[in-house]
């Protein structure tokens, strides 16, 4: 894709910063060198007031001592969780990019024009070949993924931005709707609406690359099980 950090956002070059003994004319070029989170998270982390170090992914986010949401204490995320009917990991992913505030009101929302309904009342749409998809998309602060299915060619679909395939194939679709909210399903806690408007920024993701990993091995998975029942 040819696209980096720096070319996406604009950070002071001259604040120094010192990590592990080593020396980066800013936080931005640490990052690019031995960040290890997204960059969406990089930014999300570094707006939230964490050290540098959690920003790139060297350390964990630290426990709080309480939590206070609206006046109220919270000994622990799990105590959270559970008053917002939530789980610990679904927090522990927006709070990648929101404060705590923002990830126990964050409502995903699916907005794709497929569903088992359409597909059972038009046999020759379920039928119909098309195309699953898992790609890197760009946005303005970042990298984001997004995993869906089309009748048209990634080209045609993304027109207006710019992707980096990680994996694609063909299928009837009705079979790939099933497969996508299987991985939908799976992957739920690392679901991230982008700030960005675009077509499909509710369905968007963020994933590191052991993650990525983890999601293709899953589809090709998943897709084995569809085809063979």
């Amino acid at each position: 894709m040819g696209w980096t950090a720096t070319k996406a956002v604009k950070e002071v070059t001259d604040d120094i910063v010192t990590i592990n003994g080593k020396t980066y004319k800013s936080a931005l070029a640490a990052w690019e060198e031995i960040g290890i989170t997204s960059f969406t998270t990089y930014q999300g982390r570094k707006a939230n007031g964490y050290a540098l170090e959690v920003c790139l992914g060297l350390l964990p986010i630290p426990k709080q001592q309480k939590y206070e949401i609206n006046g109220r204490s919270y000994a622990t995320l799990e105590e959270v969780a559970k008053s917002f009917n939530l789980t610990v990991a679904q927090i522990n992913s927006r709070l990648q990019t929101m404060s705590l505030e923002e990830a126990i009101i964050y409502t995903p929302q699916n907005n794709g024009q497929y569903n088992m309904a359409r597909f059972d009342g038009d046999p020759k749409l379920a039928k119909t070949i098309g195309i699953f998809y898992f790609v890197k998309i760009e946005v303005n602060n970042g990298i984001l993924h997004k995993i869906g299915i089309t009748l048209h060619s990634l080209e045609k679909r993304f027109k207006t931005q710019n992707i980096k395939v990680i994996i694609q194939f063909k299928g009837e679709m009705k079979k790939l709707y099933i497969l996508e909210q299987r991985i939908l399903k799976e992957f739920r806690d690392n679901h991230y609406r982008a700030d960005e408007e675009f077509d499909g920024r509710t369905e968007t993701f963020l994933f590191l690359e052991n993650e990525e990993k983890e999601v293709v091995k899953l589809i090709k998975n998943e897709m084995t099980k569809i085809e063979n029942n």
